[in-house]
């Protein structure tokens, strides 16, 4: 073993440098990540093999897991600050950028000072937090935001979450720092949801119930206001169970009230795109208030001696000239799948597996809450149920962008 190669390793082993070595170009620098035996079991407490964490806080779902990462995260340089909290009184940090901050909280806090932001951001997040806390059993408080972590010995992970609501799913790779009282803490809140999802690879799936086989044409749909609103069909025919957008299977209500939080399946579940056939029928449903819209049975003739004979026409026709249609004219004729998402729940894949017809659900729907209104598996609004003439129908609350 050469010299060089004989400091290098006593420079790895001892991390001291030898005297009189700073300036030779030919080492490479040594360099090793040390973690303390209490970070190291602290460590291994939050990382076995589990699926992800899976909550309902404040009207979302939240989805999460750590790991640890491959480096230690940084975001100084990227536009990012870190937020200093507490966990039941031991402190942590969590890296955002501000873009993440403003979308979690709606808030633009560039400029306000640190300790104002973070309890902005306490205050704009309570329902979420008053759920985790009273799910976890764990005290949360935000302190500051910092330009750059303190120089106490912190244990680094990677904190990978998703967060689903009304919008579109919000999917975080945050750097977490947790000093080893707050991981020990946190290892213990979670402990439980280790035992509950003990499979290898568990996979938690948004499910939800909707309304669907409503078609509207996009003039139609440009036409629809708040105020207006739409006849739903016969439930126990159009209510379906929707698994990510992928899986669907008839669904019926069980309870009382015209929409209750449990639905019981009546068949298995069939993938979605085989509904979505061009010639399936579709059901056309009449909207009332500003807009009536109504539709004209067209008749149809099941033997061809049923069809009045026409006289044949010897002459031959004269030329015409070829319809043109414009393009904004065929876009307006343009069928859009309209339907109603009454709620969500989430579901482990082993209980999907396992889904078939008796297998009851539950959806996290409180009591009065509006129902979310999609055009072609895309959120344009919210609207309430009311009962019209004895039909139920959809009153349309709000619209989402133009359409």
């Amino acid at each position: 073993m050469s010299g060089i190669e004989l400091a290098a390793l006593v420079e790895f082993m001892t991390g001291d440098a030898p005297p009189g070595r700073d300036d030779d170009p030919r080492r490479g620098p040594v360099a090793r990540r040390t973690l303390s035996a209490e970070l190291a079991f602290v460590q291994n407490e939050l990382c076995p093999r589990r699926a992800p964490v899976a909550l309902r806080a404040g009207g979302f779902a939240l989805q999460a897991a750590l790991s640890p990462p491959s480096e230690m995260p940084g975001i100084e340089g990227r536009g990012g600050v870190w937020l200093a909290l507490t966990i039941d009184g031991h402190p942590a940090r969590i890296g955002l950028n501000w873009g993440q901050i403003r979308r979690l909280t709606g808030l633009p806090l560039e400029s306000a000072d640190p300790a104002e932001a973070a309890l902005l951001m306490e205050e704009a997040l309570t329902g979420v937090l008053d759920d985790l806390e009273h799910q976890t059993g764990l005290a949360l408080r935000f302190t500051t935001l910092a330009q750059a972590p303190e120089a106490e010995p912190l244990l680094a992970l990677q904190l990978r979450a998703e967060v689903s609501g009304p919008a579109t799913p919000l999917r975080l790779n945050l750097p977490l720092l947790l000093s080893a009282g707050a991981g020990r803490a946190l290892a213990e809140a979670l402990r439980p949801q280790q035992r509950a999802h003990a499979q290898p690879l568990g996979l938690m799936l948004r499910v939800a119930v909707e309304v669907e086989t409503m078609r509207l044409s996009l003039a139609e749909l440009r036409g629809l206001r708040p105020g207006d609103a739409l006849v739903l069909p016969d439930l126990p025919l159009a209510a379906r169970l929707v698994v990510e957008n992928q899986q669907t299977a008839p669904v019926q209500p069980v309870g009382e009230g015209p929409f209750p939080p449990i639905w019981a399946l009546t068949a298995g579940l069939t993938p979605r795109a085989a509904r979505l056939a061009p010639d399936a029928p579709a059901y056309r449903a009449p909207a009332m208030g500003s807009t009536a819209r109504h539709l004209q049975d067209n008749s149809v003739t099941d033997h061809p001696s049923d069809t009045p004979a026409t006289p044949e026409n010897t002459q031959r026709p004269e030329p015409q000239a070829p319809a043109t249609v414009s393009e904004s004219e065929s876009l307006d004729a343009l069928e859009m799948r309209l339907s109603f998402r009454l709620g969500e729940t989430l579901m482990t894949l082993a209980e999907l597996r396992r889904a078939g017809p008796g297998t009851i659900v539950t959806l996290d729907r409180p009591d009065g809450a509006l129902v979310e209104i999609l055009a072609n598996g895309q959120l344009i609004g919210t609207g309430e149920v009311i009962a019209v003439a004895g039909q139920r129908a959809v009153e349309i609350r709000s619209l989402f962008g133009e359409s």
